[in-house]
């Protein structure tokens, strides 16, 4: 799916060899840090800041290919595209500038959408909502960071991976027994962090970062269905949690967490050993793009 993309995949060497020329005086901290997930967390945000492109969990499945998300376009009106607006009342079709009037008077018109890109050319940073009230039925909003696009450079990253070097004196302290452990990853390095810094960003700010609806890059989380605008799956959520955790929260919930694999395309019937083997050889592994 990705054959023209130049694909890289790093290591904790290469990460180290990275962040040692860039950031020196954070590399001996960076080192002393234990946590896998809290490593990947910071060195997500480092290298979509230096060099920019796609970032993507080793555990994401690929549904569709992305570069078909910037052809995507969405539409006002009815099913044919047509709107009947009162000029008088203020609503969000006034934003549309890419219309065909049909008729016009004083007070109304009468026009066809002709489609607005999904993200265009002012998006350099392209995220989507995990949880968001509007999406699904949690009542808290998340900002999902498994699966990230962006141009270098981009200040609101930059601002993230400088809240995480401020929090490496408690991210290398981590006691994975602690009741607060997962909070404390989540708010210092992980979604929570990434989440609280984007929705109080400025709306200066937000015009170049484009925030895509939950089904988009969020499929397989917390049960959430595919479907046609998704384009990732992630296959392995809270995995990081510490085995302990997770089973009390299984038993809690009633949740059965996934042992292993199970994307659209497996549970629909394509359960062959070849299958799965190709999958454990990485085959889509090689969707961490950057």
């Amino acid at each position: 799916m990705y054959t023209d993309y130049e694909i890289r995949i790093r290591d904790n060497k290469d990460i180290y060899e990275m962040m040692e020329k860039d950031y020196p005086e954070h590399i001996e901290q960076i080192k002393e840090i234990k946590i896998g997930a809290v490593l990947a967390d910071i060195f997500r945000y480092y290298i979509l800041f230096k060099e920019g492109g796609v970032y993507a969990d080793m555990d994401c499945y690929a549904h569709q290919n992305i570069d078909n998300l910037f052809l995507e376009k969405t539409y006002h009106g009815d099913d044919k595209n047509i709107v009947f607006r009162k000029k008088y009342v203020e609503d969000k079709v006034q934003l549309c500038n890419n219309k065909n009037i049909l008729f016009e008077s004083e007070d109304i018109e009468l026009y066809t959408c002709q489609g607005h890109l999904v993200v265009d050319d002012t998006h350099k940073l392209v995220l989507c909502y995990e949880f968001h009230p509007d999406y699904n039925s949690r009542t808290t909003t998340n900002v999902c960071q498994w699966f990230m696009i962006a141009e270098p450079e981009q200040p609101l990253l930059q601002r993230i991976l400088s809240k995480c070097f401020d929090n490496l004196n408690i991210l290398v302290r981590l006691n994975i027994s602690s009741r607060s452990y997962i909070k404390t990853v989540l708010d210092a390095c992980g979604p929570g962090l990434v989440t609280k810094i984007v929705l109080n960003a400025s709306e200066e700010e937000l015009e170049s970062v484009k925030i895509l609806p939950t089904d988009y890059f969020c499929v397989g989380s917390n049960g959430l269905k595919k479907t046609k605008n998704s384009y990732v799956e992630h296959l392995f959520t809270s995995t990081w949690h510490p085995r302990n955790i997770r089973k009390e929260i299984s038993r809690s919930n009633g949740i059965r967490r996934r042992p292993v694999f199970t994307t659209s395309q497996f549970s629909q019937g394509n359960k062959s050993f070849s299958g799965r083997r190709m999958f454990s050889r990485k085959k889509f592994s090689n969707f961490k793009l950057t």
